[in-house]
């Protein structure tokens, strides 16, 4: 009974650890995202292996796996800039370029009236999770204009 657990334990583990890319796309910008549960790596611009990261500005979030979850919005602002506001992970910036940022609100009530004025007008925001299929239902429902390429 032990073994069947332990592998149980296993599979559902090497089942987690999916790496994958997703490029966002609006007005012409792209971000890259490079997912390896339970970390992500933004990049702007469009790239195609994760040691692009090297030499590059980008956001880094992770999370426990097992307990927490990656939510977060992105905004394409209209001088071709990109926020990533945190809602849940760990999120921190690498590199000196302003062309991709974190935001994050000091309390719930101003997020709160953001999100209410955001939801107004979403075609260039885009809602991240870490779960894809609720990432893609939740920008269904928004009708964001963000392009979004799942790649595996």
């Amino acid at each position: 009974m032990k073994k069947i657990i332990f592998l149980t334990f296993i599979l559902t583990l090497v089942s987690c650890s999916k790496e994958s890319k997703i490029y966002y796309e609006y007005d012409g910008l792209v971000v890259t995202r490079f997912t390896d549960y339970p970390k992500d790596y933004f990049l702007l611009g469009k790239h195609q292996n994760i040691s692009d990261t090297l030499n590059s500005t980008f956001i880094k979030s992770s999370f426990s796996g097992f307990n927490s979850s990656m939510d977060a919005y992105m905004v394409f602002r209209p001088d071709r800039k990109i926020d990533i506001i945190r809602l849940d992970a760990s999120f921190e910036k690498f590199g000196a370029n302003d062309s991709i940022n974190l935001k994050e609100f000091n309390n719930n009530t101003k997020l709160a009236k953001w999100e209410d004025d955001a939801k107004l007008n979403f075609k260039n925001i885009i809602r991240l999770s870490d779960v894809l299929e609720l990432e893609k239902k939740r920008n269904l429902k928004y009708k964001t204009e963000v392009i979004t390429s799942y790649e595996n």
